[in-house]
């Protein structure tokens, strides 16, 4: 018998190869794995390209919805809330009368500031007129105004004409008497809860509301008013609350409704029987309720002591890194609360029904 042998330090032959089906004897080898790795990386390829389209439509339908629910969402969850009490924030920005800082613009006194959605909008417009002629009311009352709009300081002044020439007897002035704050990347307008995540401009963006802040000499927040951007202030109710802001600052008073500067005015439940006949020597009526509780005392408007200058309030202590954040905003779905009621116990939509509805608070 015949053998084929081979020894450790011997290789096989090619023969010996073929015959033992070693990958030397199969040259289609290699084109095989050649051929395996192309097709994988095409795989990898097709992927990519497929995941590629997919982020493209799921960006897209991204946009829709910052446009339309989820945008609001967004909105009412990033900008912040103004609450009174809270300190306005000291914040820098450019206007139409230079750089400045909010709290040294207000000074000592008083300050009013009020947004718009933009210029050269209709409503704005004549809102700006307005407070151009109310300026001396505000100003006997230790107040300064500023407004605030999402456009730059040059459309500004552009705007400012118009402004001017809405009303005869501005028409001839040069330049608004206040001062407007550009506000175009929305900054200020979300740091204060300005922005209405309902309404919106052509490309989407959520419009700044109406927004009025009273600001106390203490740099804290007084007043606070949201109008929608379809609905024009009423700069004579400002002036009627401002005045009952400086009155009840001062005094241990309070104003009724639909009160105004002069009229009688309410004097404060913490004040008792005694001391409000030694501080308010007009005398005090007590008006007589079915209750017998004699909480509801009126006196006279005490009208030198209103002309002497504001007391000078201390500073607050500065505020907190961001604003709160559990306000309502414009546009924030309102809480379907629980609640007892003197009709028994109600869900508000309920109550609500289908039409319109005003909630009021008190004390």
């Amino acid at each position: 018998m015949g053998c084929t042998c081979s020894s450790p330090n011997n290789k096989p032959s090619a023969a010996a190869a073929a015959t033992t089906g070693s990958p030397a004897a199969e040259p289609g080898v290699l084109e095989t794995i050649k051929t395996s790795v192309a097709n994988a990386v095409q795989a990898v390829a097709d992927a990519a390209d497929k995941l590629a389209e997919e982020l493209d439509e799921a960006a897209r339908d991204y946009a829709e919805d910052v446009s339309g629910d989820l945008g609001t969402k967004l909105i009412q969850k990033e900008q912040g809330t103004m609450n009174l009490g809270d300190v306005m924030p000291n914040f820098e920005a450019d206007t139409t009368v230079g750089k400045i800082k909010l709290h040294d613009y207000f000074g000592s006194g008083w300050g009013v500031l009020f947004s718009h959605p933009a210029d050269f909008t209709p409503v704005c417009t004549t809102e700006l007129n307005l407070v151009n002629k109310y300026l001396p009311e505000f100003a006997s009352r230790n107040c300064k105004v500023i407004a605030l709009s999402c456009d730059p300081v040059d459309s500004h002044r552009k705007w400012a004409k118009d402004v001017l020439a809405y009303d005869e007897a501005t028409k001839n002035s040069t330049e608004l008497a206040y001062p407007i704050i550009a506000d175009e990347k929305r900054v200020i307008a979300s740091q204060l809860g300005m922005l209405d995540a309902v309404a919106k401009d052509a490309e989407g963006t959520p419009l700044t509301a109406r927004a009025v802040f009273i600001v106390g000499p203490d740099k804290t927040v007084k007043l606070s008013i949201l109008y929608p951007a379809s609905t024009g202030r009423n700069f004579d109710e400002l002036i009627r609350v401002l005045d009952s802001l400086q009155l009840t600052a001062e005094r241990k008073l309070a104003t009724p409704a639909d009160w105004e500067k002069g009229q009688d005015c309410i004097v404060s439940t913490s004040v008792s029987n005694e001391d409000a006949a030694k501080m308010f020597p007009a005398g005090v009526r007590t008006v007589d309720l079915p209750s017998k509780k004699s909480y509801l005392r009126f006196t006279a408007f005490p009208e030198p002591a209103q002309a002497a200058p504001a007391e000078q309030v201390p500073a607050a202590a500065a505020p907190p890194a961001e604003p709160r954040r559990n306000g309502l905003n414009l546009g924030d779905t309102f809480p379907n609360f629980t609640a007892d009621s003197t009709q028994g116990k109600m869900k508000f939509y309920d109550f609500l029904g289908s039409s319109w509805g005003i909630l009021f608070s008190h004390p």
